[in-house]
């Protein structure tokens, strides 16, 4: 056998060694996760609740019964499972006794916690995400503010054949519209928890009830539905708090993780509604006589939207009063929502702290231990500046039109 042969014929069997996989599991024996819900059973131990699909027709089907969500002739439907243990892990090995198939977290889209849970506690559920092999970084993290968290898999999830795959669907299109809202990864959180200056927050769900009919046949309610809205508030792995919708948005401003929003500033006896095209924050702090000061600037771009009664936007000097409404109107929200923190929470979710680290390193070291308390005692001063663009707008109002068209 000559050299060239020998050496093709290694090559040959070295590539036949690397194709597939020591370690493969074919997808019809495992149980791909979707959510997860994490939850305290009444005798205080570790309640998981597990959004499961099995990629063959051993669920029921679309179409079926209770958590029937699925669409199509064969698809499989949701299967939530519930199993308690002392540990998250011990939980999970308890769901294993009865299963026929291995989960499978890579498909996870989101982590979702009990308010109990959070008040109590989330650090040693974290601890288990840091360890386990399976776990990934990229689910969201949400609070369900509801005294029965479980009825989440119960809500109506849109479009969506699945709870974990709507809430992961929300973060892409709530963005667009509005920025009332957080959509923390995994990692963002451990990745806040673990930074000097920084506390973490999670995302806010809370469950309303669907009042209306189907189809007008009182004996078949709606599904409740999910209101993703405001924030959870953490200091260090404890729940202390939520945020609205409002307030939230003036985090967002804070953070500089601002999208594009609408709000409707107080003009005289009427209304300017004007779209929030860009909003950043730029943070300085001081420290005079151990008093700690902490100097926010907010540039924002507005577009007006919709005016009421006849404002004549035309004008410059018009223009000019409605950014000076919006700047003292944002002025007073972002203070309000600042104070909030300080007052009630006691945790600085801005990451204020942060700045102070890098501007202040020396002094850091003597404060980072307290910096909540500090934070709560800070003096804090908000000025905000705007611009509004009208590039392609119309600038005469639709009510004082026909008016102008008379002359």
């Amino acid at each position: 056998m000559s050299k060239k042969l020998l050496v093709i014929l290694e090559c040959i069997l070295i590539l036949a060694l690397l194709t597939g996989c020591w370690s493969r599991k074919e997808p019809k024996n495992m149980s791909m996760v979707n959510s997860i819900l994490y939850d305290l059973s009444p005798s205080g131990e570790t309640q998981v609740m597990i959004e499961v699909m099995h990629p063959t027709g051993e669920g029921k089907k679309a179409g079926g019964s209770t958590g029937d969500t699925g669409s199509g002739d064969g698809a499989s439907a949701p299967m939530p499972l519930v199993f308690e243990g002392k540990t998250v892990a011990e939980a999970l090995r308890n769901l294993s006794k009865n299963q026929d198939k291995e989960l499978f977290g890579g498909l996870n889209q989101a982590r979702i916690f009990s308010e109990k849970l959070c008040k109590q506690g989330v650090g040693p559920i974290l601890d288990f995400f840091a360890r386990d092999h399976m776990t990934d970084e990229t689910p969201l993290m949400v609070v369900v503010n509801d005294d029965n968290p479980k009825r989440i898999y119960t809500c109506s999830t849109g479009m969506s054949d699945m709870l974990g795959n709507y809430l992961s669907s929300l973060s892409d299109t709530q963005q667009k519209i509005t920025c009332e809202a957080v959509f923390v990864t995994s990692l963002q959180f451990f990745k806040d928890y673990y930074t000097d200056g920084q506390q973490p927050v999670m995302g806010l769900v809370r469950i309303e009830e669907n009042t209306e009919s189907t189809n007008g046949d009182q004996d078949q309610p709606q599904k409740p539905y999910i209101i993703y809205e405001g924030l959870a508030a953490f200091k260090d792995d404890k729940l202390v708090g939520y945020m609205n919708g409002i307030e939230t948005r003036d985090y967002n401003m804070l953070t500089n993780n601002f999208k594009i929003t609408a709000i409707s500033v107080p003009y005289g006896n009427d209304f300017i509604a004007v779209i929030v095209k860009k909003a950043n924050s730029k943070i300085n702090t001081e420290l005079q006589n151990e008093q700690i000061k902490i100097n926010i600037k907010i540039k924002a771009v507005l577009t007006i939207i919709q005016e009421y009664g006849s404002i004549d936007i035309s004008q410059r000097e018009v223009i000019k009063q409605v950014e000076q409404e919006f700047n003292e109107f944002l002025k007073s929200e972002i203070e309000k929502t600042i104070k909030k923190a300080q007052n009630e929470f006691k945790s600085d979710i801005f990451g204020f702290g942060r700045f102070f680290h890098a501007q202040h390193p020396k002094e850091w070291q003597k404060i980072q231990e307290n910096w909540d308390e500090k934070f709560s005692k800070a003096q804090i001063s908000v000025n905000v500046e705007s611009s509004i663009i009208m590039e392609g707008e119309i600038k005469i109002p639709f009510t004082m039109e026909k008016k102008v068209n008379d002359k």
